[in-house]
């Protein structure tokens, strides 16, 4: 608390103290008997900045309650500091009378407010690398303002981050020199930040621990420390959050700063080995569709091996199968960071067999271009060739063959990207093209131009603690002079639209939206409800029976996930129109790492 010569909070509460308890002393001295009385009135004198109906209001000793004086006093220190919050160091409580009327409580309560502490003058000694003015713009006080202690203090902490973020990590700040002057109306102080800044250091090396499996060279390499960073906390925070991204880990610590042998800066990393291979299943189960045909089994295996020889380097193979006499076959390779450089390829493979109508195989090469930790552009070149089969005896479409390539931008701010609770992720592909057509009775030759765009959107958000809104907008489009069955996309089933058939719906035009409302019970666990829209626009193709049509199409559920031993094991129930729960759909995943 300022004095008229300095700040001596210590003191002056100590006298306060005293004061109270002596009052409080005769209070419960001259009760005696009416120790138990309730109080009657109570009635604050001499209050200017806040109103006395105010103050009571915010006491815990309140009319028509038992008198208890400890309370009292609780509430008198509680007012102390709601005035020495405006910079009224000098306030006190000058004396409380009571009166006892048929065995009631009446307090009186004279308040001294004193005069107000203003902030005469703010000086900055040893700021040489940061200037006075952006020293000034990062405090929330400024002069002519009422001198609150603890603002005071928040703004030496401001100062001293300030500091490390700009590489300084041995600066220190203190509070010196607090005067107080007494004026006609008001106190004013002044008083002193004194800066040490020691001296700026630069990150020069990186070191790690724990590891076993994978390289230093890559921790190092995905930490994309390039030597010249000024220290931090924040270049801490951020090399941490960049390993964590690369799921390979089980856990890493947040980097520590040192002084290397050369007295260079450096920063060491502790991780720990994680399971960075995943498998992850579903299977769901199609109900009979009407009575004489029996429902069927479906189901999706993917496996990810994400960290061959501890590189970085990703194989990926998936299997689904839709129905019967439905399947898809995927496989892909990851390469990270090709010749040094932030640049990563992939190229994938994919046949689909679509009943007995046709084969389309599909060979893509990709090239994303990382220009921060969120940001990515990306080139694609993909080559697609369809093969029709007969059908009942005839062929539905052509054999074709596609070239095309496209462009990428990949944006992601999820905190995590297996269970994130915050953040959103933005991808959109673009490509142009042709469709090359073989000529047969049915189907002259000619050269289409096509074009494709694909979106996708999430966003996560926690309004209420363990609480997460998950949404996402996905977009396929898909345009061309001749669109055939093998061009169109699908929809349906527990990656897209819940409650419907796996790639039920054909379109040409795609557009559905997911909504969960999760419950989180622990990091990866959860329960949720759902609700998922579809819009389908299905182009008019009389070979394969499809007419023209546009719907819309709604689906709903509920569903959960636990992370066990044998990996995160989802479970849902999804309603389309018309269901009830012996047509519901019900899809079990476990995705498991080993």
């Amino acid at each position: 608390m300022p004095e008229k010569a300095s700040v001596n909070k210590g003191s002056t509460g100590f006298f306060f103290f005293v004061r109270m308890l002596f009052l409080l002393t005769v209070i419960v001295r001259n009760l005696g008997a009416q120790e138990k009385a309730v109080v009657g009135k109570i009635d604050i004198q001499g209050l200017t900045v806040f109103s006395s109906e105010e103050v009571i209001k915010e006491f815990a000793t309140r009319v028509g309650q038992p008198f208890v004086p400890s309370r009292l006093q609780e509430d008198l220190d509680q007012l102390n500091l709601k005035y020495h919050d405006r910079g009224y160091f000098y306030s006190h409580v000058d004396s409380v009378s009571h009166q006892s009327p048929f065995g009631m409580i009446d307090l009186n309560v004279f308040f001294e407010e004193g005069k107000q502490t203003i902030i005469d003058s703010i000086i900055f000694v040893g700021d040489s690398a940061l200037t006075e003015g952006s020293l000034r713009n990062i405090l929330t006080i400024e002069e002519r303002s009422p001198f609150v202690q603890s603002n005071v203090e928040a703004g030496a902490h401001a100062i001293l981050q300030t500091y490390e973020d700009a590489g300084f990590p041995f600066a220190k700040v203190t509070i010196d020199n607090v005067a107080v002057e007494e004026a006609a109306a008001k106190y004013l102080v002044r008083f002193t930040y004194s800066i040490t800044e020691g001296r700026q250091v630069r990150i020069k090396e990186l070191r790690v621990e724990g590891n076993t499996t994978t390289r230093s060279s890559v921790i190092m390499r995905e930490a994309r420390l390039h030597g010249n960073e000024f220290y931090s906390e924040n270049l801490s925070e951020t090399i941490r959050h960049r390993l964590d991204r690369l799921q390979l880990f089980s856990s890493v610590s947040l980097p520590e700063f040192f002084l290397n042998q050369n007295e260079e800066g450096a920063l060491l990393v502790k991780v720990q080995e994680g399971n960075p291979n995943r498998f992850d299943g579903i299977v769901g189960y199609v109900p009979s569709p009407r009575p004489g045909v029996s429902g069927y089994v479906t189901g999706l295996v993917n496996l990810q091996f994400r960290n061959l020889f501890g590189t970085g380097r990703r194989l990926a193979a998936r299997w689904n199968r839709e129905s019967q006499s439905t399947q898809e076959l995927g496989l892909q390779y990851y390469e990270p960071w090709i010749a040094s450089y932030p640049i990563n390829g992939q190229i994938g493979f994919v046949q689909r067999i679509q009943d007995s109508t046709y084969v389309r195989r599909q060979t893509e090469l990709t090239l994303d271009f990382s220009l921060n930790d969120q940001l990515a552009f990306g080139g694609a070149l993909s080559r697609t060739n369809v093969i029709p089969s007969e059908s009942y005896g005839r062929t539905v479409l052509a054999e074709s063959q596609g070239t095309s390539v496209g462009l990428t931008i990949t944006y992601d701010t999820r905190n995590d990207p297996v269970t994130p609770i915050s953040g959103l992720y933005y991808k959109t592909e673009y490509d142009l093209g042709t469709k090359d057509v073989y000529g047969s009775a049915l189907f002259p030759p000619s050269s289409n131009s096509t074009q494709r765009v694909l979106m996708d959107l999430d966003y996560y958000l926690e309004p209420i603690l363990s609480q997460v809104i998950a949404t996402a907008l996905h977009i396929q489009d898909f345009r061309s002079n001749l669109i055939e069955l093998g061009d169109l996309f699908r929809l349906g089933g527990a990656g897209t639209l819940r409650g419907y058939r796996e790639g039920q719906f054909l379109g040409s035009r795609l557009v559905w939206s997911n909504l969960e409302y999760r419950f989180m019970v622990a990091r990866r666990s959860f329960f949720y409800g759902f609700l998922d829209a579809g819009y389908i626009v299905t182009p008019n193709e009389p070979l394969t029976g499809l007419q023209g049509s546009e719907q819309t199409k709604l689906g709903y559920g509920v569903g959960i996930r636990m992370d066990t031993n044998l990996g995160l094991i989802g479970v849902s129930i999804g309603f389309g129109e018309g269901d009830t729960f012996s047509t519901a759909k019900l899809h079990i995943q476990l995705i498991n790492a080993f």
